[in-house]
Formats: C-alpha cells, sequence, structure tokens
C-alpha cells in the first residue's frame, strides 16, 4: 500500500491494526500527526513501513527489530516499543527525526541518523552478527567509539559522522574486512591513525575535522580499492606519503588544514586523480608537471597557503577537464605560462600574489579575465598604477 504523498491528514487511528495482512504501508510525505498507535503490534505481517515526512510522535520505549533502515520526518519523543512487537518486520524509516534517548541495540540495518540522540554509543553491537550498515550520524553521540563496533564482521558501511565522538578509533576496526565506506568526520577524535590500515575492501574513508595526529601509516599502500581519502583539517604531520600513488583507484585526496611538509610525491601527479587538495600545509618545493594520465582526468587542484616555489609548470595548459585552480599563498615567480590560456574549461582560478599577473602575454589576460576573483583586479590595478606613479 503506497498512498505517499496523498496530502493525507490527521493522526494514525488503531483501525490500522485490523489489517493484518498488509505487508508494505508507505505513509511518507503526508501531513499525518499525533502518536504512532501502540496497537501497530497487531499488524504481525508488516514488513515495511515507512512514515517518513510527517510530525509523528513516538512514545517511550525501545525497538528490537531484525532490520531498522531508512527514515526521514520530524518524529518527537522516544522509539515506539509497540514496534518491537512486529516480529516479520524489516524496513523501518527512523532518519532525520527528533528522536531522543538511548537508540535500540538489537538491530541488523540501523539508520537512526539526523536525530538528537546523545549520550554513548550502547555498547552491545558486536550481538547483531548480521548487521551490514550502521547510520548514526548527526546526533549528538559522545564518548569513545564502542570497541565492539569492530567485531561485525559482516559490516560495509558506518557513518558516526558530525557526533561528539573523542579518544581514540578503536584497534577492533582492523578486522572489518568487509567495510567499503566509513565516515567518521566532523567528531572529535584523537590519537594516531593505525586502525584502519587492513581495511582492504574501503572505498570511501572519510576523517575530515577531527583532531587526528602524527603520521600516515605505510601500511595505507594496502588500500587497494580506495577512491575517496579525505584526512582535511587535522593535525597530521610529516612529509606527504609517497606509498598514496599505491591506491591505483584513488580519485579524490584532500588532506587540507594539516601541518604535512616536503615536497609533492612525483607519484601522485601521475595518478588518474580528479580532485586534489593540498591546501593549508607546510608543503615546499616545485610543483610537479604531472603524468600524461592526470592531464586527462584533473577538475579541482588546491594548492593554495603552502610554501612552493620556482615556476607554475606550462604542462597545466594540457589539463583540459580542469575548472577549479588555486595557487595563491605560495612563492611561485612572477611569470604565469601562456598555455593557461588554453583551460577553456576553467571557471575559477585564484590567485592573490599580484606579481603573477605582470608582463602576461595579452591573449592570456583576454583569457583569465574571465576566471580572475575580483580582488586579484584590485591588486593588479594598484601594482600598475603604482609602478607608472599614478596617484
Amino acid at each position: 500500500m503506497d498512498p505517499n504523498g496523498f496530502r493525507l491528514s490527521g493522526s494514525l487511528g488503531p483501525e490500522l491494526s485490523q489489517v493484518t495482512n498488509l505487508q508494505m504501508l508507505n505513509l511518507s510525505h503526508n501531513g499525518l500527526s499525533g502518536q504512532i498507535p501502540d496497537n501497530i503490534v497487531d499488524m504481525g505481517s508488516i514488513r515495511s513501513l515507512d512514515l517518513s515526512g510527517n510530525s509523528l510522535l513516538g512514545r517511550n520505549g525501545k525497538v528490537f527489530l531484525r532490520t531498522v533502515y531508512q527514515c526521514s520526518s520530524p518524529h518527537q519523543g522516544s522509539v515506539p516499543g509497540s514496534l518491537s512487537q512486529c516480529s516479520a518486520l524489516s524496513s523501518l524509516n527512523l532518519s532525520s527525526n527528533h528522536f531522543s534517548g538511548k537508540p535500540v541495540s538489537s538491530l541488523r540495518v540501523l539508520d537512526l541518523s539526523n536525530n538528537q540522540f546523545l549520550g554513548s554509543v550502547p555498547v552491545g553491537i558486536s550481538s547483531l552478527h548480521y548487521l551490514k550498515e550502521l547510520h548514526l550520524q548527526g546526533n549528538q553521540f559522545s564518548g569513545p567509539i564502542p570497541d565492539d563496533i569492530g567485531l561485525c564482521p559482516h559490516l560495509n558501511l558506518v557513518n558516526l559522522s558530525s557526533n561528539l565522538l573523542d579518544e581514540v578509533i578503536p584497534d577492533s576496526f582492523q578486522r572489518l574486512n568487509s567495510l567499503t565506506q566509513l565516515d567518521l568526520s566532523h567528531n572529535l577524535l584523537t590519537g594516531k591513525l593505525y586502525s584502519i590500515t587492513n581495511m582492504t575492501s574501503l572505498v570511501f574513508l572519510d576523517l575530515s575535522w577531527n583532531s587526528l595526529t602524527g603520521t600516515l601509516p605505510t601500511t595505507m599502500s594496502i588500500l587497494g580499492s580506495l577512491q575517496l581519502l579525505s584526512l582535511s583539517n587535522n593535525q597530521f604531520s610529516g612529509q606527504m606519503p609517497t606509498y598514496l600513488a599505491y591506491c591505483y583507484q584513488l580519485s579524490v585526496l584532500r588532506m587540507r588544514g594539516n601541518h604535512f611538509n616536503g615536497s609533492i610525491p612525483d607519484g601522485l601527479f601521475a595518478m588518474g586523480l580528479e580532485e586534489l587538495d593540498l591546501s593549508w600545509n607546510e608543503l615546499s618545493g616545485p610543483i610537479p608537471r604531472g603524468s600524461s594520465r592526470l592531464l586527462q582526468t584533473l577538475v579541482v587542484l588546491d594548492l593554495s597557503r603552502n610554501n612552493f616555489i620556482g615556476d607554475i609548470p606550462p604542462e597545466m595548459g594540457l589539463f583540459s577537464n580542469l575548472r577549479y585552480l588555486n595557487l595563491s599563498w605560495n612563492n611561485l615567480h612572477s611569470q604565469l605560462p601562456p598555455e593557461l590560456g588554453y583551460l577553456q574549461h576553467l571557471t575559477l582560478y585564484s590567485s592573490r600574489d599580484w606579481q603573477l599577473f605582470l608582463a602576461l602575454p595579452i591573449e592570456l589576460v583576454t583569457q583569465l579575465l574571465k576566471w580572475l576573483d575580483p580582488e586579484v583586479l584590485v591588486n593588479v590595478e594598484e601594482a600598475e598604477d603604482s609602478e607608472t606613479g599614478v596617484q
């Protein structure tokens, strides 16, 4: 039964329980309000229940289901305890609500994202032997991440982002060999990065906006399936690791806002990256020229706020798909290569080093005028005036 989006209003009546053979009920995105009735338990055959996009209220209690999955409506209160007796239920949407209290702990697939849960993530998740997805993002969970999450052998997705979780990433996470997506971003995590290095199935890894420290472990080179790596806005240090070039599937690398130093490994510019953000670090040396593979794939390049020196490689004019380029706040030489005029798809060029724009070929100036941010143009005009003595 699928009357979603029909602008239904009113409350869920007790008569709903009389529909004893119903297996799927989708009442999402209507105008329903009031309490979720306790006698929903009498719908013993219900397998999929979607009440998202309404204004329903929960009752006090806990939920003990085999699968809880997909939810988004502005509920308030605790999850109704009567749902615990719907023994056939395999799909229940609970995310993006305003539930409070402590979450349930006997689930297979759990999505309680974007609610107002607080306190510690409950211990006991390891009892969910068949758990595959854990979505707890967008709450106010605090304290350490429970060790026993790493004891769920079938997990392939864990999202604990945008909480208040602290301390270190548990060592038990090394056992999650089936995990393909891990998002722990926007928390208060500390310590060094050792716990994820055996997750050889990882495709997506986001640890940004924490307080992680130390150098990156060499064992990250075995993450051969990794496509997105975001470590931005932490306190990592040391040289930019050369072994990241062994992550052959990597297409997005975000390392901004750390303390990496030294030069960019040539291997990084030999990969087929689509996005490379190394801004706000302490990197130095020349900018690598880039491989023929990178020339075809790179879309975003941000190397701003570092200590790079030397010339801008003319090969940058061959980055045929480049749309965003930021080289500002470095120590680059004062001549932009005319080859940059070939970048027909570039929509934003950012450089506040006005010296780079003196002595440019006129055809390159014409092309750059389409990209420059206003601050650059002001600086160029002021520089020219000072050279000619105009007051």
